[in-house]
């Protein structure tokens, strides 16, 4: 069940990332993290659950660009 919430989650994060002003780049610095250390562990194969961890893993790079530092560390 809880499985099924969590990509659920990351399914909808997927989707939510498409429109532009999404709440990924709403997340803190250390719920962007832990999102990714989520998708790192997991590795999804669904198209929408792999997508939002693309767009995870986006923010990541975007952040570490204008941040300076890798908040996401592998």
């Amino acid at each position: 069940m809880g499985k099924q919430i969590t990509l659920t989650f990351i399914f909808s994060l997927g989707l939510l990332a498409c429109r532009g002003d999404t709440p990924i780049n709403q997340l803190s610095d250390y719920e962007l993290a832990q999102k990714h250390k989520e998708c790192i562990k997991r590795k999804p194969t669904a198209p929408g659950a792999a997508m939002a961890c693309e767009n995870i893993r986006r923010e990541c790079d975007r952040r570490h660009k204008r941040l300076g530092n890798y908040i996401c560390a592998n």
